[in-house]
């Protein structure tokens, strides 16, 4: 340790600072307030104070999804979560000091905490839960289990055929012209709903693993664009009682596309400047590389949206 360090850590205790000493987490956790949602929800979070009270940026990147009523290391009195993909804003549900968490695996959240309380709040029902309890399950998913159609737009190659497939399936599998195309896959499938399903309740069609995003309508509607996990979008009151089609257009990445151009030798590289380098900033091909994975990749179900 630096002498000026040293110096400095005397003229703290001086003042009468605690210094700890390695990393002892009992002496930590008397001179800080650890954040539960990290240390017993293994999560990731960044918080910072405004203000009007704290900031926390949260990410559930464990395997696990989380529905839990979890502390906070700060005190607050009122708070709010707010979600980046889709602009919604809504009152969290609290509990003293606790603030219910609901995030499924890979999906992340702004959670804004208040030092008052706001007035007009409207009422959340509190739930008693655990920590590491998994999400509640929907009182009854719908799989949507085709058959399906699977046909090509903006595609290079161009893919002359339209594919029937039983269940869904990526499309490099498919044959040669899909194993190397790049563009947008457009699977579409009928399903029935019935009065029962109660097709106008808060559903969310979760399309599973996607490779690389999705556009998705719904009986003709537009509802949105899912870019990155849990790829799971709301209905927006598009599902109806009897016969309702699903349009999922993927658009895979240009990996594919590259290492085929590699391979049969052409000059796709136009650029002045040597801007498509391997790690090490030298020119490279990649003739080598595997076919990616490109389309849906699991399947597709409608799942209530339990708050």
């Amino acid at each position: 340790m630096p002498e000026a360090v040293k110096q400095h850590i005397e003229a703290l205790k001086r003042q009468g600072a605690h210094i700890m000493y390695g990393i002892d987490a009992a002496e930590m956790q008397r001179a800080a307030r650890p954040e539960s949602l990290k240390t017993q929800l293994g999560m990731k979070a960044i918080r910072r104070s405004n203000a009007n009270g704290y900031h926390y940026f949260m990410a559930n990147l464990t395997p696990n999804d989380v529905d839990a009523m979890i502390p906070l290391a700060v005190d607050f009195k009122d708070a709010y979560w707010f979600n980046p993909l889709n602009g919604s804003i809504s009152p969290a549900a609290i509990d003293g000091n606790s603030v219910r968490l609901k995030l499924r695996s890979g999906e992340s959240a702004i959670l804004q905490t208040f030092n008052t309380a706001l007035p007009s709040r409207p009422f959340m029902p509190l739930v008693t839960t655990c920590l590491h309890q998994a999400a509640p399950v929907a009182a009854k998913d719908i799989v949507l289990d085709g058959p399906w159609t699977l046909s090509f737009t903006d595609e290079a190659p161009a893919v002359d055929k339209t594919y029937q497939l039983k269940s869904l399936q990526t499309w490099e599998t498919l044959d040669e012209q899909t194993r190397v195309t790049m563009g947008t896959g457009v699977y579409t499938t009928k399903f029935k709903m019935s009065k029962k399903d109660n097709p106008a309740g808060p559903w969310q069609i979760d399309l599973g693993d996607v490779r690389e995003s999705a556009r998705v309508y719904l009986n003709g509607q537009f509802i949105g664009c899912a870019w990155s996990v849990p790829f799971v979008l709301d209905t927006k009151g598009a599902l109806r009682e009897g016969e309702n089609e699903v349009r999922i257009e993927v658009t895979n990445l240009p990996a594919n596309r590259i290492s085929e151009l590699d391979r049969q030798g052409v000059k796709w590289r136009k650029m002045e400047e040597i801007n498509v380098v391997d790690i090490n900033y030298k020119k490279t091909l990649y003739d080598e590389w595997q076919p990616m994975p490109s389309g849906l990749n699991s399947q597709v179900k409608l799942v209530l949206n339990n708050q």
